[in-house]
């Protein structure tokens, strides 16, 4: 037999055995759910504090525009924890931030806090022994959304033959402490998100209190007992780790927060107004009604769209009457969305969209989908600004930072009732990733964001405008002067180029 004869038979088996690989039966799985009755906690009587007359369905809610802030937010929350901690999110990095949380996670299990994290299996690759170490503390257990049948090297490959089921991923943020305050919002735990280093996201989280925290402990207990979820033990066995391998894991976790790059960032973290804040118990909460929403875990299968999460929040949308103010890093709004946006303006409605520019944004491939709609949004009369990357004012509020890149999500309905979540305006978060959605109905939060955005000429955008009938970039308001650049601003000829290969494949259903 040739080489090549070979080679064929060899990757025929490869073919054979890979597909032929299946995720474990649920049997031995058990069902937990969020535990109630925690008004006694040092949480709970802390929220019957802050938060008004749980009757007429009053909370308090506090916005974590900086990402160090809201790092130390979680950390204080899972430190006062006395019963459970529920942890969802779809990134969970193996970098300072994460082994920082970890460690907290840890902590407080052993103090006999039940610990249940549950992360999307996308971006877990090579961290099954981690998370097997992590499972095996008392009091804690890991589960993966919607995971790989194939572990290791050859997990990529499982998109050839079971692409309609994994490119379905868990796309929600939420960190709940017992089931009495929660984090909710745009980060994943990541350096990237909580200002350590490097390219920062400009993200947004929601700090609540009260019994909204209880539905979103409902959302979790579905999420967490649903048919897409495994336990980590069901997919990598305990035993395959030696005990040398798990102390290994544990040193690792120990030592690399003893850097002295990690004792800087805690020293960072504790000179933030939040922490002191925090320890003088002076945070200054909103109040308000909020209403949880979120997509079905299994909605790859349900085909009934009205459960979908962009269908709850259409009531909201449809209630614009003066104005709607969109903040999406990834926006694809596609021909119904652009002409959703154009009718409200015909009616009336001021509509602004701020999303990441071509140098700003991480995903290049969205931004193809999203520059082939600009010329007729901006013909519709839609306000649209994007994110500088490197911005020519750097100061204190949010989006304010330099080499950052937009990662929030939320809108503003006639600065009132005020969206933050996970879901960005996109095809990929509408129809095929599940997401979270929090609705604020405050007044004052909606005037205090758009007060912190606050769109204007001061250096952290481009608003977008037509010249001579092409887009254009222009540092001001002012789009009667002459554009300060006809082609995408800080960004490189090749980069350019790419962008307009990649919009001639038909790949929007997937951005």
């Amino acid at each position: 037999m040739g080489v090549r004869c070979k080679l064929v038979s060899l990757i025929t088996l490869l073919i054979v055995q890979v597909g032929c690989v299946s995720l474990p039966k649920q049997e031995s799985r058990l069902e937990t759910l969020s535990i109630k009755n925690t008004q006694h906690t040092h949480l709970g009587k802390l929220v019957q504090h802050v938060a008004a007359d749980s009757s007429v369905r009053q909370q308090a809610f506090l916005p974590l525009n900086d990402g160090r802030e809201a790092l130390v937010a979680r950390l204080a929350l899972i430190q006062q924890a006395e019963k459970s901690i529920d942890v969802q999110y779809y990134l969970y990095h193996n970098d300072t931030v994460g082994r920082l949380f970890t460690q907290y996670l840890i902590e407080a299990s052993q103090r006999g806090v039940r610990v249940r994290l549950l992360v999307d299996d996308m971006a877990t690759n090579w961290r099954d022994k981690d998370f097997t170490v992590i499972d095996q503390h008392p009091n804690i257990e890991v589960r993966l959304f919607n995971p790989f049948a194939i572990r290791g090297a050859l997990r990529s490959t499982q998109f050839l033959f079971d692409f309609s089921r994994v490119n379905h991923r868990m796309h929600n943020k939420a960190l709940i402490v017992d089931n009495q305050m929660a984090i909710a919002g745009g980060r994943n735990i990541g350096n990237q998100y909580f200002s350590k280093g490097g390219v920062q996201f400009s993200d947004l989280d929601m700090l609540i209190a009260g019994s909204a925290t209880d539905e979103l402990s409902t959302v979790f207990d579905q999420y967490w007992n649903s048919d897409q979820v495994y336990s980590i033990s069901q997919l990598v066995k305990a035993d395959q780790l030696t005990p040398k391998a798990r102390q290994a894991v544990h040193q690792y976790l120990i030592d690399s927060l003893e850097t002295p790059e990690a004792k800087v960032y805690l020293d960072e973290l504790e000179q933030t107004d939040f922490y002191q804040r925090t320890k003088n118990n002076q945070l200054h909460w909103f109040h308000g009604r909020v209403d949880i929403f979120a997509d079905p875990p299994n909605k790859r299968l349900d085909k009934n769209k009205d459960a979908y999460l962009i269908s709850m929040l259409k009531p909201s949308l449809d209630d614009a009457k003066e104005s709607l103010f969109i903040l999406s890093p990834y926006f694809v709004p596609g021909d119904q969305g652009v002409a959703y946006l154009a009718e409200k303006v015909q009616q009336g409605v001021e509509v602004t969209v701020v999303t990441n520019s071509l140098a700003a944004t991480d995903v290049r491939a969205v931004h193809a989908g999203y520059s082939r709609y600009r010329k007729v949004l901006l013909e519709a009369g839609v306000a649209l600004y994007e994110i500088k990357a490197v911005q020519g004012k750097a100061d204190k509020r949010w989006l304010g930072s330099s080499k950052s890149s937009l990662h929030a999500k939320t809108y503003v309905v006639d600065e009132r009732t005020t969206f933050v979540g996970s879901m960005n305006l996109d095809p990929r978060s509408i129809d095929i990733n599940t997401e979270t959605g929090v609705i604020f109905h405050d007044v004052a939060l909606a005037k205090y964001l758009l007060q912190q955005i606050e769109t204007g000429p001061d250096g952290r955008y481009w608003r977008l405008g037509l010249n001579q009938g092409k887009v254009a970039w222009y540092e001001s308001d002012n789009l009667g002067s002459e554009p300060d650049f006809t082609t995408e601003p800080q960004s490189g000829f090749f980069s350019r180029v790419w962008i307009k290969f990649i919009g001639l494949f038909p790949i929007e259903s997937q951005l």
